[in-house]
């Protein structure tokens, strides 16, 4: 398992990404694309397993492309598909709003967690630091042995919880 770097703040992980010649080189071809969001895979008790992807989405070709810092170097996946609804935007994700450190976060998220799902048994799950609906929110998802999708979303400005919801993988 990497040493992941996710108790680095985001703004210090995309200042090393926005340093770096391979990510100048990307903006300077993709102008028009802006910060939407940092992941990360996590194990059950929100323990990062992976250090934090970074995505920008291109507004002018609706793809996000993704940066990662491994082993002190910097790393681009292609630019690849929006996973959301048609009916949702994807917003700029601006990381100055993230008053709330991943390690808050996972706490509030997992100290509530119980009260939230009572009958659930968590699995892994992931991450996301993102802009939805003009709130910048920590957005937790564990997938259940039940086989549901568990989801919590943080406020990463105040810390509240901003939702938490079930969604059934398996339709009866």
């Amino acid at each position: 398992m990497p040493s992941p770097q996710n108790a680095i703040a985001p703004q210090e992980v995309l200042a090393v990404i926005q340093q770096d010649d391979l990510f100048q080189q990307w903006q300077e071809r993709n102008k028009e694309a802006f910060l939407s969001h940092f992941f990360s895979s996590v194990t059950a008790e929100g323990t990062p397993t992976q250090d934090w992807e970074v995505g920008f989405f291109n507004p002018a070709t609706e793809k996000i492309t993704v940066f990662l810092q491994t082993n002190n170097a910097i790393e681009i996946k292609p630019a690849d598909d929006v996973f959301k609804n048609e009916s949702m935007t994807v917003e700029k994700l601006d990381v100055e709003k993230v008053m709330i450190p991943f390690e808050k976060a996972r706490e509030l998220c997992l100290d509530n967690v119980p009260a939230y799902f009572p009958r659930e048994q968590f699995g892994n799950g992931f991450v996301t630091l993102q802009t939805i609906n003009g709130r910048t929110l920590w957005n937790f998802t564990f997938i259940t042995q039940s086989l549901k999708f568990a989801n919590v979303k943080i406020n990463a400005e105040t810390g509240e919880v901003s939702s938490h919801d079930v969604i059934e993988l398996v339709q009866k």
